[in-house]
């Protein structure tokens, strides 16, 4: 974390300012592990990400107070090893430790199962801070759909749909707040068009941050929270506020779009991806509320709602994002999904057209898509698509139309890929052509270093 980060929070709690306490690891440009205060709590930075979660007692293997106590209790390995993964076995044995002991009971025979579980965390911490790839890492952390998803994220249509928006945050780039980042996977894209210092990362799962800061976006600002409380923001901190596939998994959404307000400077760029629609059927419902209802939560904000699928077409098919487009409410309540962009600055709600250079501009680490089993014949590779888990692209259903079944590559364009130096990539003219219709079709994906 950097130090001047600490002047963009308050204590939503005690409205005291954020103090650097104690520094146990630092570089040059950031503070590794070390302990924050305001004047009501304290909180641990552990790798680089500040954990800012109230000190309940009950919560006490994940608590900030206990964590605070660890490092200062020179146990700095076990603090670094507990927030990742679930704790709550943990929880429930240290729970009944401190039953056992109010009653003056025998709690012996509950630590050989505590140090094992902490033994399990350290292997845990080792694994994440080996040289394995994203996708080594999803196969041990996340065996699962939710694994699955992560590993493809850059070929879902709820992703694709911040790219037509990439042209706003440009201009909106003094700081922004990418919140609910997950695994960082939107925060690569925006780390590659704003100064990574300006970008603040946070999510509520302190091992996805980690994921994020380790692959996606090493140079941000990263900050461990629950979205349904009040936020450590200052007014006015951020000139944009990024938000996708989240907010229909907040239960105190009014309190978040508050915040949302609150945090948000004049002129302003607020940007609520992929919204569910409660008046239609969603893979993973979440909490969802009507696109009316969505819009009531921001009355002071200027606002555009679009449906996902206009919205993805427009950009996939003519490459194009039309903030002036009005809508029928027939259209927009049938849609499955919205996005709703506000702002005061009337110029960001206009037209924006060559949307398709924002996916080739600044690639760093072009690859093709994982998503295809590839095999050679001839002179050119054989893409057949996959599909990640059972509903992967019930989920994304507009991924299934525009990611071909079946794709012929050029073996000149996949040894370019496979010899690239990191951030080139060049071809002979005769391919130019087909390597841009792949990565406009997303094909070709652009992916951190050591992502697959």
């Amino acid at each position: 974390m950097r130090r001047d980060f600490l002047k963009r929070l308050i204590c939503p709690d005690c409205k005291s300012d954020f103090d650097m306490g104690e520094i146990y690891t630092k570089t040059n440009t950031e503070i590794i592990n070390g302990i924050v205060r305001c004047d009501c709590s304290e909180y641990p930075i552990i790798d680089g990400i500040l954990i800012y979660k109230k000190p309940f007692f009950h919560e006490r293997m994940s608590s900030t107070a206990y964590l605070v106590t660890l490092m200062r209790t020179n146990r700095l390995e076990d603090a670094i090893s507990l927030p990742h993964k679930d704790q709550k076995l943990e929880k429930s044995l240290l729970n009944m430790h401190d039953s056992i002991s109010a009653l003056g009971g025998f709690k012996k025979p509950l630590y050989p199962i505590l140090h094992l579980l902490r033994w399990k965390k350290r292997q845990t911490y080792r694994r994440l801070t080996s040289d394995l790839t994203f996708f080594d890492l999803m196969d041990i952390l996340e065996p699962n759909n939710w694994g699955e998803y992560l590993k493809h994220r850059f070929s879902s249509q709820t992703f694709w749909s911040l790219y037509p928006f990439i042209p706003l945050i440009e201009r909106k780039n003094e700081m922004v707040l990418d919140l609910g980042c997950g695994a960082g996977h939107g925060s690569f894209i925006l780390s590659k068009y704003i100064k990574p210092e300006n970008l603040v990362c946070a999510d509520e799962n302190y091992t996805m941050l980690y994921l994020a800061k380790k692959y996606m976006a090493k140079g941000a600002n990263f900050i461990c929270l629950d979205a349904n409380n009040p936020l450590p923001f200052s007014d006015d901190a951020f000139s944009s506020i990024f938000i996708m596939d989240l907010f229909h998994f907040v239960y105190n959404r009014a309190l978040l779009a508050k915040e949302f307000e609150r945090m948000l400077k004049n002129g302003g760029l607020l940007l609520l991806l992929h919204l569910h629609n409660i008046l239609q059927n969603n893979v993973s419902q979440g909490l969802a509320l009507s696109p009316q209802a969505w819009q009531g939560l921001l009355p002071r904000v200027k606002i555009s709602v679009l449906p996902e699928n206009p919205l993805i077409e427009d950009f996939m098919m003519r490459y194009e994002l039309d903030l002036t487009k009005k809508y029928q409410d027939e259209e927009i309540n049938g849609s499955y999904a919205i996005s709703i962009v506000g702002s005061t600055d009337e110029e960001l709600l206009g037209k924006f057209e060559n949307l398709n250079l924002y996916i080739e501009k600044h690639m760093q680490n072009p690859i093709l898509n994982p998503i295809y089993e590839k095999n050679r014949k001839n002179n050119e590779i054989l893409l057949k698509r996959t599909t990640p888990n059972d509903i992967f692209f019930k989920e994304s259903p507009l991924s299934l139309r525009f990611l071909p079944e079946k794709y012929s590559v050029p073996i000149e364009i996949s040894k370019a890929l496979e010899d690239r130096k990191f951030g080139k990539l060049v071809v002979s003219p005769k391919h130019k052509k087909k390597l841009d219709e792949m990565i406009r079709r997303f094909i070709v994906i652009d992916t951190p270093k050591e992502y697959f």
